[in-house]
């Protein structure tokens, strides 16, 4: 659904200049992040001049500064500059508003794709300026259950049997 919303908005040509991609769900987060670049950069997105990735830790005022002093130069070969910000929480607090002025006010050939497992430690400042979107990982034990889950079960399943009329009031 999240991908299908990113492909409409893509193809309608109508898009938020920057997107905060969080949640544990790792493989969703990425299909969406190469969803965008694909689809500015093709294939070989990552050999592109005008795209840019951010993963250090922590991020530095350089780090944004470097992202700043290409987001306001014109693309070198499409119309779009695209930056990814890997671990957002990583960003430091003299980097924090360097982005945040880059934020409020984007170019037009501007992008900015943002990833984090833990959306609550972005400042609420840089969240607002970003479309948000949560990718919630299901949990291991969902798909496969533990010895401990079926154990209980037995014991569940073999109680309820010798008593079917009793009643349990938790």
């Amino acid at each position: 659904m999240k991908l299908e919303l990113l492909r409409k908005q893509l193809n309608s040509g109508i898009f938020p200049h920057a997107y905060l991609f969080s949640g544990s769900d790792e493989a969703g987060k990425e299909t969406a992040i190469e969803l965008i670049l694909k689809h500015f950069f093709g294939e070989s997105w990552n050999l592109n001049p005008d795209f840019m990735e951010i993963r250090n830790d922590p991020i530095t005022i350089e780090d944004v500064r470097a992202l700043k002093s290409r987001a306001y130069s014109a693309p070198l070969v499409g119309n779009k500059n695209v930056f990814l910000v890997r671990s957002l929480e990583n960003l430091s607090r003299e980097a924090a508003p360097a982005l945040l002025k880059v934020l409020e006010e984007p170019p037009q050939s501007l992008i900015i794709l943002a990833e984090t497992k833990n959306r609550s430690s972005i400042l609420p400042t840089l969240k607002s300026r970003f479309s948000q979107l949560i990718f919630a990982g299901v949990p291991r034990e969902a798909i496969e259950p533990t010895k401990e889950i079926d154990s209980a079960l037995w014991y569940f399943e073999k109680k309820t049997k010798k008593s079917p009329n009793q009643q349990n009031i938790d």
